[in-house]
């Protein structure tokens, strides 16, 4: 998306790149892992490659230490309870 000289944003214009969009492919949603869960189809090696693949993400990731680590905590259970909010997993009363 860009900015056009006359203000106007449009996809793929001659003007600043104000944001960068991209077309994605919906997957099969029976793959996800919380419906493969579900569906007893979690397997001992599936969930090991799961976990590897993570832990390489986590270990290549940069690091960065701010602030304390309650204050980063805090950050962290910030980030939780506004993403249950939106959920439809608890009640708001577990929430709080």
């Amino acid at each position: 998306i860009t900015r056009e000289v006359d203000g106007k944003l449009v996809f793929d214009g001659a003007g600043q790149m104000v944001d960068a969009v991209i077309e994605m492919v919906r997957f099969d949603q029976s793959r996800l892992l919380d419906r493969m869960a579900t569906a007893g189809e979690l397997t001992p090696a599936l969930m090991t490659a799961v976990a590897r693949m993570i832990v390489g993400h986590h270990r290549a990731a940069p690091k960065i230490h701010n602030g304390t680590g309650s204050f980063n905590l805090m950050g962290v259970l910030d980030i939780n309870e506004a993403g249950f909010g939106t959920s439809h997993v608890f009640t708001k009363q577990e929430i709080e």
